[in-house]
């Protein structure tokens, strides 16, 4: 496509030099460019090279199955990204459908490829996430340098990129793939434009030396098939168009952008299309508190907390996860916080206005983090999501040097070289933080799939049933399905509650077998479907609102009673189940602190238990206190009464011993079991009629298997529950300095609301 402008070289190409190009040979310059590809290879390994043996986490296991069930066709790529609730669980609150639907088939097909070629190596899938991060950081470097003509900064801003701490879920999680393809997609496209466009992005130079050149059809298509591309990756890449409109109003002007309108009604025309499709014919509305309504009140002014909280996070050391838009309304029930985020990003943007304000185009950077992270606003933040603000923050970091080296400025350039450098350094801090924070997500999700996979279930099971359920671990059917080589589509999955907190049940409940059919379930803390997740649960999955005392629900073959309930939270709830609960068909897990997953043994019938046989003698000395631990540990049952015995000693070492033994090794398999009997330990005293109901509960719950589960792998657990409550220290210890919901260390987040009902809803 011609346009009637020629510039001052009257058609001819405005070529970005290399510095000193007209004595090097064109070997040199490949020699410089493979030194940089190498340079910014070996910064992405060290950076990142530990995600390689991340294996799935959370919706990868999703993809895989879809992988291995679907195939080629358009519709089943397009499908491939929709994740509905009722393929994963059956939930007795849930009263609407609720699915995820995304527009994301390219990288999809990128996936299914990789998974089809390598035979579904997950280590592969790594590899691609790694290139393409790499890739991402070598057109940032060349952007850079066609920008400075300074390789130097030109790698730095590749370096920038590269250690970007958005950066880390996006590169470790297989399932955020899309957004590192959507950001390799559209910096090709911007690259391709700048050619097609004939821009000379040098910071330093005059637009007023810009007068024509004709837009080369071969780069414009070339630009366009990326943004496409990139449009089927994710869709918020739909903001390109305004960031190549603002590309030539800053390295063109006005009258050179004007003269490109031919490509902009080609990009209009495509966007419009897209969305209209998008929105149109595929789209599908997503559960409440995961995307905000903008029927509710206060949507306006949420939406502009929640968009300054994506740009404070974006050029800020905090992590994008969140923030007050987790509020109804954040700027009367976090305050302090908005003014602590608008504080940080006037300082912020302030600063980079003086150190770059003479670089051209220096404010489309600015403008990238707003438009990119404008579509995304009614959705619940999350760290990937920040990923593609690294280019933004890699290349507006370099123009403040960059552009004071050309100007010859010494004071200003060792200024913002001192600054770019100490933003390198708090980055690569903070990417090792945010490892830990997303490595300790994913230790949740592995602390429960150890424990699943270590308990065969019986080929006959027909439904599991998971309580407490950390929703970190929101896809244990898949390690279920997996350990014991069921079929997916025929086993049935049920949850019948999620623990209050997302990576782990932090906190004893109990489980109390009422009958033959039924069990009671109580917590003591933090109660059942409160705060955030619980808002999430309740508001996204039911329409009647939160739940209260008296309400009746059923589920898949079984009914449901809250039988304690407060504008918190649910604390007690009663299950009444058509079968039995020791049918064979049924398999029960209970999540805790000990134990990811323990299958809970229920009785025929409550009357059914043991009569207990009379305690051996009070042990004499502490070696047969600490024998009778060890074979405790080995799966020796009867030994525990040696413990219980030595309760009623009259000497006070012995009966020490013996309580610190039961708190050591009785406590853990207490609270796995989530065992009535947990109370006992409140106090370091144990009484007789304590000692009578722990023997009762031993006897009748406990057996070698339940025993090897929490003490057989007790290091390898120990491990995982260390590495998992990586997001728990981190918040506890910023904490100490700030407490704010920039960083998930302000007041809890509000639960779900009550509705108000009529008298008849309540039967």
């Amino acid at each position: 496509m011609d346009t009637p402008i020629h510039n001052s070289t009257i058609g001819e190409r405005v070529n970005t030099p290399d510095i000193g190009a007209g004595s090097r040979s064109q070997s040199a310059v490949w020699l410089h460019r493979i030194t940089a590809w190498v340079i910014l290879g070996a910064t992405v390994i060290l950076a990142h090279g530990w995600s390689l043996h991340d294996g799935l986490g959370l919706d990868d296991h999703w993809h895989y199955r879809t992988f291995r069930e679907s195939g080629w066709s358009l519709p089943e790529l397009l499908d491939a990204t929709t994740i509905r609730s009722k393929d994963l669980y059956e939930l007795w609150w849930q009263d609407r459908p609720v699915q995820f639907q995304y527009s994301r088939p390219l990288s999809v097909a990128l996936m299914k490829v990789v998974y089809a070629v390598t035979g579904g190596s997950v280590f592969a899938q790594h590899v691609v996430n790694l290139s393409l991060h790499w890739i991402g950081a070598i057109l940032v470097s060349a952007l850079c340098f066609r920008m400075t003509r300074h390789r130097f900064w030109a790698i730095a801003g590749g370096i920038l990129f590269i250690v970007y701490p958005l950066s880390v879920n996006a590169v470790a999680w297989l399932a955020a793939q899309n957004m590192i393809l959507q950001t390799v997609l559209l910096l090709g496209a911007m690259l391709a434009y700048a050619n097609a466009s004939n821009l000379d992005l040098s910071v330093s130079a005059s637009t007023s030396l810009i007068k024509a050149s004709p837009t080369h059809r071969g780069w414009l298509a070339l630009a366009v098939t990326l943004w496409i591309g990139a449009l089927f990756s994710r869709e918020n890449a739909i903001v390109l168009p305004a960031i190549l409109v603002a590309m030539d109003v800053a390295f063109g002007g006005w009258k050179f952008a004007w003269s490109r309108r031919v490509a902009y009604v080609i990009f209009a025309v495509i966007g419009i299309a897209f969305l209209i499709w998008r929105l149109g014919y595929f789209y599908e509305p997503m559960p409440d508190v995961y995307v905000r309504k903008s029927t509710e009140p206060g949507f306006f002014l949420w939406c502009i907390a929640k968009l300054l909280h994506f740009v404070c996070s974006a050029v800020w050391v905090a992590p994008m996860t969140v923030g007050p838009t987790g509020r109804f309304n954040p700027f009367t029930e976090a305050p302090i916080d908005i003014a602590l985020m608008l504080a940080i990003v006037t300082v912020v943007a302030t600063t980079y206005f003086i150190i770059a304000r003479r670089a051209r185009g220096f404010w489309i950077w600015p403008l990238w983090i707003l438009l990119t992270m404008a579509p995304m606003i009614p959705v619940l933040a999350t760290p990937h999501s920040g990923y593609i603000c690294g280019v933004a923050i890699a290349i507006g970091l370099v123009l403040g040097p960059a552009s004071a080296y050309q100007r010859k400025s010494r004071r200003v350039y060792i200024a913002t070289t001192t600054l770019a450098m100490v933003a390198i350094a708090i980055s690569v801090g903070m990417l090792k933080v945010n490892r830990l924070l997303w490595k300790g997500l994913l230790y949740g999700e592995h602390f429960v799939a150890t424990s699943l996979r270590s308990q065969p279930l019986p080929q006959s099971t027909t439904d599991v049933y998971f309580i407490n359920l950390p929703f970190a671990a929101v896809y244990a059917k898949e390690h279920v399905v997996a350990a014991n080589g069921f079929d997916h589509d025929t086993l049935k999955c049920h949850v019948l509650t999620f623990a209050p907190d997302l990576p782990r049940m932090s906190q004893p409940s109990s489980i109390v077998q009422l009958d033959a059919h039924r069990f009671s379930l109580t917590v003591d803390s933090q109660p059942y479907f409160s705060r955030l997740l619980g808002r999430f649960l309740i508001d996204g999955f039911r329409e009647g609102g939160q739940l209260i005392t008296g309400d009746k629900l059923s589920g898949d073959g079984y009914d449901v009673k809250v039988a304690r309930a407060t504008e918190e939270g649910v604390y007690q709830l009663i299950f009444a189940f058509d079968k039995p609960l020791a049918d064979p068909t049924r398999a029960y897990f209970v999540s805790s602190e000990e134990c990811g997953a323990m299958q809970i043994r229920f009785l025929e019938s409550v009357d059914e238990a043991s009569a207990l046989a009379a305690l051996p003698e009070t042990p004499d000395s502490l070696d047969v206190i600490h024998a009778a631990a060890s074979d405790i540990v080995r799966g020796d049952l009867k030994s525990a009464d040696v413990l219980f015995a030595a309760t009623d000693s009259p000497l006070k070492a012995i009966k020490l011993a013996a309580t610190t033994q039961i708190k050591n090794i009785i406590q853990p398999l207490a609270t796995a079991t989530a065992s009535s009997t947990i109370h006992a330990f409140d106090d370091f005293k144990i009484s007789e009629k304590e000692v009578q109901e722990l023997r009762k509960w031993w006897h009748d719950s406990i057996d070698a298997n339940t025993i090897a589960q929490v003490f057989d792998r007790r290091i390898e657990l120990l491990e995982i529950r260390h590495r998992r409550d990586e997001l728990k220290r981190g918040r506890k210890l910023i904490s100490r300095f700030i407490q704010c919901d920039l960083y998930l260390t302000g007041t809890p987040f509000p639960g779900p609301r009550v509705k108000p009902r009529s008298a008849s809803s309540l039967d």
